[in-house]
């Protein structure tokens, strides 16, 4: 969960970001499975007291690292719904020079009321 530049915690009004790795040390990690996620899906947030928050996926895409530093999606203010954006890696254009991907795969979701 990030917590720069004024973002909210998950479940708040507001956007909250989460980022993970699909592959750590090549094995899969927390997030190896988000590319999977298409609109309408219900993923399930954990917090540390227990508690479970359910977001239903709204929007999936797929950004260029260059363009994920300034997404309006995942960045811009919104003060109407509580949401996150959940951010991995993107396989599908291939590895930078440097080993890292050279996209980020993004879903957007917003909390399902109880």
């Amino acid at each position: 969960w990030y917590t720069g530049t004024e973002r909210v915690v998950p479940g708040q009004v507001g956007t909250a970001v989460i980022a993970a790795h699909m592959i750590y040390h090549d094995e899969p990690d927390v997030f190896y499975d988000l590319g999977e996620v298409e609109e309408g899906d219900v993923v399930q947030v954990g917090y540390a007291d227990g508690d479970v928050r359910e977001f239903g996926i709204t929007d999936t895409t797929q950004v260029s690292k260059e363009g994920l530093q300034t997404n309006a999606d995942v960045w811009g203010d919104q003060d109407d719904v509580a949401r996150i954006a959940l951010i991995t890696c993107d396989d599908s254009l291939g590895e930078r020079y440097d080993g890292h991907r050279k996209a980020n795969f993004v879903a957007i979701a917003e909390a399902v009321e109880d």
